[in-house]
């Protein structure tokens, strides 16, 4: 009635588990031991001893338990019943204390590698954590970086927007008052007259149009009341030009040239008519030419005879 008894309470308090409490106290301590690593599992040593009742209505002691846990094989330890010989219960009970021991301390290896695993995890954890807040802070700074390069870029667009609307206001300007002008200046036409249709002048006619000796030439224009300028040196002829006089015409190789470029132009005094284009005549005086070499022909030869006549 006594082990019975016991053995209901030892179940109540293991949640109906048929382990002893000890035993779970001691197993249930590990998630501590991990947490806590300056901890270290108490003592089984002087834990109380079962008694044989109780052990004897286990079906495993709590050594054997454990070494199933821990993977190792225990010796099966069985505590003598009551009215055994009094030398056999206490030699079964320290075996059993030398079995706790031996599996305390394998217990506690077990917990520094444990330990030391926890450790390396959480340092690798730690440098892992460390490098993605890195990386983090690098994606801050860039995604910073960004927005700002985004905002000037859209100060940028909104400036030259701003000189967009300035610029086509400015061009809209320009072509109204231009479109006013060109209306205006249309109905000012329409309403007080044409404008005058300018015409050039006619080109000046030079007579003869060529010269083998020296002589005087004759200038004409078509239009009334002209006026002609002329040059004998190739100049480009203006209204500061010698001005041309039918009663005394300019004479082509008076003083010995052999070729004369004469340039001229008209002026009409007629409304609605401008001057005219330059035009131009070369006089090239082959005859002129060819007396001066007869007379350098006829120089040459009497200048022989007075040689030859000297020699003589």
């Amino acid at each position: 009635d006594d082990a019975r008894r016991k053995q209901d309470n030892l179940t109540a308090r293991t949640g109906g588990d048929d382990w002893p409490a000890e035993a779970a106290e001691s197993i249930g301590s590990e998630p501590a031991a991990v947490t806590t690593l300056e901890a270290q599992p108490r003592s089984l040593a002087g834990a109380p001893g079962l008694h044989a009742p109780v052990a004897a209505s286990l079906p495993q002691s709590l050594a054997d338990r454990r070494s199933l846990l821990l993977g190792g094989a225990q010796p099966r330890l069985r505590v003598g019943k009551r009215g055994g010989a009094g030398g056999g219960h206490g030699s079964h009970q320290q075996e059993q204390l030398a079995a706790e021991r031996k599996m305390h301390q394998r217990m506690q290896e077990e917990l520094a590698n444990m330990t030391g695993t926890l450790k390396k995890n959480v340092e690798a954890m730690h440098q892992t954590i460390q490098q993605d807040n890195a990386r983090l802070a690098n994606m801050d700074d860039d995604m910073s970086k960004g927005i700002e390069n985004i905002a000037r870029i859209n100060v940028l667009t909104d400036e030259q927007r701003r000189k967009n609307r300035s610029t086509t206001c400015l061009q809209c300007g320009a072509v109204l008052l231009v479109t006013l002008l060109f209306w205006g200046t249309f109905v000012l036409m329409r309403l007080f007259g044409k404008a005058p249709i300018l015409h050039k002048s006619p080109l000046p006619i030079f007579n003869p149009p060529e010269l083998t000796h020296p002589g005087k030439i004759l200038m004409d224009c078509a239009s009334k009341k002209s006026a002609i300028y002329y040059t004998l040196d190739g100049s480009v002829p203006s209204k500061n030009s010698v001005l041309f006089d039918a009663a005394r015409p300019p004479k082509i190789g008076g003083t010995g040239e052999t070729r004369v470029e004469v340039r001229a132009l008209c002026t009409s005094k007629t409304t609605g008519f401008i001057d005219s284009d330059v035009a131009s005549v070369t006089y090239i005086l082959t005859g002129l030419i060819e007396e001066k070499a007869r007379l350098a022909q006829d120089v040459a030869a009497k200048k022989r005879e007075k040689t030859d006549a000297a020699t003589t």
